[in-house]
């Protein structure tokens, strides 16, 4: 008796008496169950074997179940019907020993994919009205399953994916699907570290979740008997990502350390980094595979779900957990290309989120028709604004200034309206103070500033820079509206003993940090000997900087990309230059600043040099990408040569 059960797909009753082991029934049809795996209830198997038959097509693959009474029930498999999933493969090996050459529509071997509503079912040739079961010993361990796939087609070489298989993407995807269902499975059971001393120790140090954009893993591993053949990372539901050639190794001391005595040749380069294009969350299942020559495998559980910061304190995690960056000088770069760099681009995107919604508080009575908008970010240190406000009072430029001071850090807001307060009263002079309960760093301070600026002559200024007279202001105005082409204009910029801290800056390459294009300050620390007269230079600083608003907008303003106030000025000279501006020093102009000596790229490379780093790498992307203009091939005259 028959009865449909779904479209496409016919149930069979067959009687005890009909059904018998395949070899029993005499037909001549021969099959066999050469693997069959599971990965766990309710999550399918698959099944390989081979089937010949000598009448050609007679026969049928079937699902086979008891129905009670002593009957059972046969299911025909069918491609597709049912989640049944079913790939016909060439077996030469059967062919020969069974003097029956394949054709392409009539292979020998077959892989059978079961859903888990019928893995209660045996396997069964359908022949007329008979069905020969086949038996076989369900696996349940992962490395039998690419043990028997080995066994399977040992003409395809030491892989499953060789020549065989590596033609046929049908089979091979079949095989990826379930191979990729164990994931769920083994995941629970998973640990971050590894002792095998018949194959490999290995460990999962730190694994950062940065959304959208992937995530980034510090680990180790040493295979003294083993040899790898692929590193990949995995999640639920078929996600993965082949990592091979993305890890770049970093220097593990204490690794060496431990396994030396043991292992002598183990070498201290046996830890990895590695950026994985993977979207990743807090929590999220991710584990590492190592996979070997001979097929076996080991995993390695991701710690996902250990808290993280966001934002910089990320970009600080991230940066702290490369074991003796002072000894990768030399490979700094590398590593940033190698995905350090996009990693950390990702984090500081992530984390800029919506747009500010800026609050202006108003002191005094603005100027009608300000001639040039004053932009002051504060960020730490809102102590500066009385000093500056003080020197600003007694200066008659002031009188048409429109003076904006952009509370960049949250935690100085209401210490910086009381001082507000507390110096309009004492001094009358008009400015706005901004807020918006957020840190968007130098660049985004500027930008917010910038964006409210009601004249069309913009300064950007440190908060720590002082002017030392009267008339620095009208003399910056002045060489921005008559120097041949001026795009920006600065001061020159001394410490408190009269000595350089900026006149221009200049690209150029540190041998002891190789690859990077840093800039640097001529002169700095000298005594100024270069006159009175205007300069061109190659790059001007933002500690004060004076440009048009409408170049400023059109340049993009500061670029917010960069970490903590490195190349954002350099970057905005680059653009003006691509644009045919020019770039000035104003020494008639001259302001104390009061920022401490820069660090030394030689001497420490810590999270602060990391991150310039960084932000030096980022700058030679933008200007590789045509962005920018191109420091070093544009032509700009050196500067500084008579200092």
């Amino acid at each position: 008796m028959q009865q449909k059960t779904a479209p496409g797909s016919s149930v069979t009753s067959y009687t005890r008496d009909q059904v018998k082991p395949l070899e029993e029934l005499g037909s001549g049809v021969r099959a066999h169950v050469e693997l069959a795996f599971s990965p766990g209830p309710q999550r399918g198997r698959i099944i390989i074997g081979w089937l010949y038959d000598p009448g050609a097509n007679k026969t049928r693959l079937a699902a086979l179940g008891a129905k009670g009474r002593g009957e059972s029930v046969a299911i025909p498999l069918r491609d597709g019907e049912d989640g049944v999933r079913i790939v016909t493969t060439a077996r030469p090996d059967v062919s020969a020993a069974m003097g029956a050459a394949e054709t392409s529509t009539h292979q020998h071997g077959f892989v059978i994919l079961l859903p888990g509503r019928l893995e209660q079912y045996s396997l069964a040739v359908l022949l007329d009205e008979q069905a020969g079961t086949l038996g076989f010993t369900l696996e349940t361990r992962p490395a039998e399953l690419a043990n028997g796939l080995r066994a399977c087609w040992p003409h395809a070489g030491a892989s499953v994916r060789g020549m065989c298989l590596g033609a046929d993407a049908a089979l091979l995807a079949l095989i990826d699907q379930f191979q990729l269902a164990q994931f769920d499975e083994l995941y629970p059971s998973m640990t971050r570290f590894l002792r095998d001393p018949r194959r490999a120790f290995a460990a999962m140090d730190q694994a950062f979740c940065l959304g959208d954009a992937g995530l980034v893993i510090f680990g180790w591993h040493f295979e003294p008997a083993a040899t790898l053949a692929s590193i990949s990372v995995h999640g639920p539901a078929g996600l993965s990502c082949d990592v091979s050639d993305a890890l770049y190794a970093l220097q593990r001391r204490d690794v060496l350390e431990q396994l030396h005595q043991r292992y002598p040749d183990v070498g201290e380069m046996r830890g990895f980094f590695g950026f994985v294009p993977l979207a990743t969350f807090p929590g999220d299942a991710r584990a590492l595979c190592l996979r070997f020559a001979d097929e076996q495998e080991v995993w390695l559980k991701l710690p996902t779900d250990e808290p993280h910061r966001s934002g910089l304190a990320l970009v600080r995690e991230i940066l702290e957990s490369i074991p003796s960056p002072e000894k990768l000088r030399h490979q700094l770069h590398t590593i940033y290309e190698r995905g350090l760099g996009a990693a950390i681009e990702a984090t500081a995107r992530a984390d800029r989120g919506t747009p500010p919604v800026p609050v202006c508080q108003q002191f005094g009575t603005p100027p009608a028709n300000p001639t040039v908008s004053v932009i002051v970010p504060l960020y730490g240190r809102y102590d500066f604004l009385r000093h500056q406000l003080v020197h600003f009072a007694d200066d008659p430029d002031f009188v048409a200034v429109d003076l904006i001071y952009v509370v960049d850090d949250p935690a100085i807001t209401l210490a910086a309206l009381d001082t507000a307060v507390a110096y309009h009263e004492l001094l009358g002079t008009a400015f706005r103070l901004v807020h918006y309960g957020r840190n968007l760093g130098f660049a985004g301070a500027n930008n917010v500033g910038v964006s409210l600026a009601r004249a069309d002559t913009v300064l950007l200024l440190n908060s720590d820079v002082i002017p030392r007279a009267r008339g620095w202001l009208g003399a910056l105005q002045r060489a921005l509206d008559e120097l041949p082409g001026a795009g920006a204009v600065g001061p020159l910029l001394q410490y408190c003993d009269d000595s350089i801290q900026h006149a221009g800056m200049c690209p150029q390459r540190d041998p002891f940090v190789p690859g990077f294009l840093l800039n640097v300050h001529p002169g700095k620390g000298q005594m100024w000997n270069g006159g009175e007269e205007p300069a061109q230079q190659e790059l001007l600083t933002a500690a004060c900087l004076m440009l048009r608003k409408a170049d400023y907008l059109d340049c993009g303003g500061l670029d917010e990309g960069y970490l903590v106030g490195d190349f954002e000025d350099s970057d905005l000279c680059l653009a003006l230059r691509q644009r045919a501006r020019t770039l000035w020093l104003v020494p008639r102009a001259r302001l104390w600043h009061l920022e401490r000596q820069s660090q030394n790229a030689n001497a420490s490379a810590g999270f602060r040099q990391l991150l310039t780093l960084f932000n030096g790498w980022r700058y030679q992307g933008r200007i590789r990408a045509g962005i920018i203009a191109n420091p070093e091939t544009d032509g700009t005259a050196d500067a500084h040569r008579d200092l």
